[in-house]
């Protein structure tokens, strides 16, 4: 999937799922299974998360920098490894890290 394509499919899910952008994490893994409901403990079942794969740690980071910088969720840059080429998101909650 393109850096554009998935920019717009994480934005449109998070217009549907609301809450306000900087009430968002984006981040990027190479096993975003593990870090999204191992390491930030999101419930599977009752919080909006989403991921994408974008074939690539350059384009990953692309797409992290854009809802960093242009959209404002939140998150950090420089993280992931140099097989880290999914994107997620999840709307942050009382019980998820952060």
């Amino acid at each position: 999937m393109t850096a554009i394509a998935a920019i717009v499919e994480i934005l449109q899910f998070m217009r549907r799922a609301g809450g306000p952008k900087e009430g968002w994490y984006v981040g990027i893994a190479s096993n975003p299974r593990r870090r999204v409901f191992g390491e930030h403990q999101v419930i599977e079942t009752l919080t909006p998360w989403i991921w994408r794969d974008v074939e690539s740690v350059h384009q990953a980071r692309r797409v992290e920098s854009y809802f960093l910088n242009a959209v404002r969720t939140d998150g950090g840059p420089g993280g992931g490894l140099a097989d880290s080429r999914f994107v997620y998101a999840y709307r942050k909650n009382p019980v998820t890290k952060p």
